[in-house]
C-alpha cells in the first residue's frame, strides 16, 4: 500500500502512453504495470518466508522437525507406553 502507488506511478511515466478525453491529454497504463505488480509481490514473499522459516524453527521443540513444523522421527503406536 505504500510502494504500489510509486511503482506504479514510475512505469506509467516510464511508459509514455497517452489518451486524449475531452481535450485533455492523460497518461494511461500500459500491461507492464502487472508485471511491475508482479515484480513486487515476489519481492515481498522473500521476507515473509524468512520469517516463516524462523518462526518454524524456534518453536520446533528439539529440533527434530526439520524445520518444517513436524516430527520426523520414528512414531509410536497408540496406546499405553510399553513399560521400562
Amino acid at each position: 500500500m505504500v510502494i504500489g502507488p510509486v511503482v506504479g506511478a514510475a512505469v506509467i511515466r516510464g511508459a509514455d502512453t497517452y489518451h486524449e478525453d475531452l481535450g485533455q491529454r492523460r497518461q494511461v497504463p500500459t500491461p507492464a504495470i502487472f508485471v511491475a505488480a508482479a515484480l513486487v509481490g515476489v519481492l515481498a514473499l522473500v521476507p515473509m518466508l524468512a520469517l516463516h522459516r524462523a518462526e518454524v524453527r524456534a518453536t520446533d521443540p528439539g529440533g527434530r522437525g526439520g524445520g518444517r513444523g513436524w516430527p520426523t522421527g520414528p512414531r509410536r503406536p497408540p496406546g499405553p507406553a510399553p513399560p521400562a
